[in-house]
């Protein structure tokens, strides 16, 4: 029950030290019957909520794998790319959407059962944590994580917006054009070879 229940071995002897001493007594044992019932009445309340954990931790390790799996390029070079892309589709709709939709249904759940049951069994706990508070841990990675990535993509493409300004900026090749009175003397000298054959001609 303590197992279903993921507590810690820490909250295990807190509650029931007796349970990890070597030597039992009759009182021992009675106190470890009673004990029990005590046990599987805090299991039973719990029951929905631990439900519902175990399958955040479920979606949670899908998602892990799903992102990893979306990074690998490879993954659509086969010839069932579309089946791929298909999943992948459905994934994003369904599971992925599903996770923060389950992750408040907790939140709220525990608030409930903590609202009913912290002054007999204590603060909702998971793994040796209280879980509204390693939820909030959790979230608040995650938030942090986003906004990293955020801020690289915002400095990549200002990087790429920097360079493009620059090759637009960048001055053409100069043309140099002749002046006017080059063009009108080659002009003219061309009228002279024209007429005469040769600039030779014109100066006799």
């Amino acid at each position: 029950m303590w197992d279903e229940m993921h507590k810690s071995r820490d909250e295990r002897k807190t509650e029931f030290p007796s349970a990890f001493e070597e030597v039992y007594s009759e009182e021992t044992l009675t106190a470890h019957e009673k004990h029990v019932k005590c046990v599987q009445a805090e299991l039973d309340s719990k029951r929905f909520v631990l439900d519902l954990i175990e399958r955040r931790v479920e979606l949670k390790e899908m998602i892990e794998q799903f992102d990893v799996s979306t990074k690998d390029p490879k993954r659509l070079m086969g010839k069932g790319s579309h089946k791929v892309l298909a999943y992948e589709e459905r994934f994003r709709k369904n599971e992925l959407k599903e996770f923060p939709v389950l992750t408040r249904k907790i939140l709220n759940a525990v608030n409930l059962w903590e609202a009913d049951n912290t002054a007999q069994y204590g603060l909702f706990t998971f793994e040796g944590r209280p879980y509204a508070e390693s939820i909030d841990e959790e979230m608040a990675s995650e938030s942090d994580k986003k906004m990293k990535k955020e801020k690289e993509k915002e400095a990549k493409k200002m990087e790429l917006m920097q360079t493009s300004t620059y090759i637009t900026v960048a001055s053409p090749p100069r043309v140099v054009k002749p002046s006017t009175k080059a063009v009108c003397a080659a002009a003219t000298m061309m009228k002279a070879v024209s007429a005469f054959g040769s600039p030779k001609k014109v100066a006799q």
